[in-house]
């Protein structure tokens, strides 16, 4: 897992939170069913280059999900009154029980002794662009679910309330500016095969490998096993340049390093812990070379992005009720289907009505006026003004 820099959000998401968030509020809670997020699928795909933000294994777009990192409808916490005891007790009891009293996860196959209590999901955060990430379906329904960890002493976000407030997530975000997962996470060789392990004795890093399987998934340890064979091969022409002297050896390292971290290579974080140990620190500094921890920064050509109405973000809103100002983002992006009639909801206000409230506080405004905040023609406003 390595640090996320996807850029800006794409419009269509900016749409799809002015709406669907008004909706919510003025039902007073979460939506029954959430629509409207997947209109950055297309753009977190393309940014992330295909690539799970979790494991790092390239997916099929039409076949991973628009993953929420603090999820959306039920979140699950660790129950930290203890874990649950098995039938038999094995002889990793007593160590995973210590491992617990730290903080720290089970070992691998006592992770199904940790006990979960549900609370409400976070649907406020449902389309905001700093929660979502593009994630293959292994990392967010085979393993992730909707569990998200917080820290022993953490407090839990009130609705609305934007993050992280006085949470203590311990699941690691790699779409956080602030840090890296790196920092956290350090792939190492254990007993001949390179696995992820806490760096320093992170408890995020420890929570997160073990919350996602990095290090016991057949298919991820697969995947390791083949990027360093790759990896291994790739070094063995490095080294023959080494041999051939050292007025080559700064330009065959460049060459090695932008190879083995182009954008679109998989495994990036294992790599760079691979290169590390492989040509340690010391031997580096010798040689003066550097060795930059990933990041993937890129664009992308963004295809999928749900097709709406070029509407701007809403703004204008400047002293008008809260209740009105949500009644008016629905109305932006609500319209009657040739041929139907339209029907009120607590959601909905039909536009006669909708126009009457906005001129009670702006009794001045004109139709052009009237049109460019309801995202209507101007006939449309002059025929439904009364």
């Amino acid at each position: 897992m390595i640090r996320i820099d996807r850029g800006d959000e794409p419009e269509g998401l900016v749409l799809a939170r002015d709406e669907h968030l008004a909706r919510a509020r003025l039902r007073g809670g979460p939506p029954v069913e959430f629509r409207g997020y997947e209109a950055a699928r297309g753009t977190l795909a393309a940014r992330q280059l295909y690539k799970c933000a979790y494991c790092e294994l390239t997916t099929r777009e039409e076949a991973a999900p628009v993953e929420h990192y603090r999820p959306k409808v039920e979140a699950k916490d660790v129950d930290w009154g203890g874990l649950t005891a098995r039938k038999v007790p094995k002889t990793t009891d007593f160590e995973d029980d210590a491992r617990f009293a730290r903080g720290l996860p089970p070992v691998r196959d006592g992770f199904d002794r940790v006990r979960w209590t549900s609370r409400p999901g976070y649907w406020w955060l449902a389309w905001t662009w700093e929660n979502l990430v593009f994630g293959c379906s292994g990392c967010n329904s085979g393993v992730k679910h909707s569990r998200f960890p917080q820290a022993r002493t953490a407090r839990v976000l009130e609705e609305h309330e934007v993050p992280p407030g006085g949470e203590d997530a311990l699941l690691l975000d790699p779409a956080d500016s602030t840090e890296d997962p790196i920092e956290h996470v350090q792939y190492r060789r254990v007993y001949n095969r390179w696995i992820p392990t806490p760096r320093d004795g992170s408890l995020r890093g420890a929570w997160t490998i073990a919350l996602l399987r990095l290090d016991s998934s057949p298919a991820l340890l697969t995947a390791y096993d083949r990027r360093i064979r790759r990896l291994e091969s790739r070094a063995h022409a490095f080294d023959a340049a080494c041999a051939s002297g050292a007025a080559i050896l700064l330009e065959a390292w460049k060459g090695l390093c932008a190879e083995v971290f182009a954008p679109n290579e998989e495994l990036l974080g294992l790599t760079y812990d691979w290169l590390d140990a492989r040509y340690p620190d010391h031997w580096r500094h010798e040689h003066d070379l550097m060795l930059d921890k990933p990041i993937l920064r890129v664009g992308g050509v963004e295809r999928g992005v749900a097709s709406r109405s070029a509407v701007p973000p809403l703004d204008g809103l400047d002293g008008l009720p809260g209740t009105l100002c949500d009644h008016i983002r629905v109305a932006r992006n609500y319209h009657v289907p040739a041929g139907k009639r339209e029907q009120p909801s607590i959601e909905h206000k039909p536009l006669p009505e909708l126009i009457t409230e906005i001129l009670g506080h702006r009794p001045g405004a004109t139709d052009d006026e009237l049109a460019t905040l309801l995202n209507r023609k101007p006939a449309t406003i002059r025929k439904h003004r009364r």
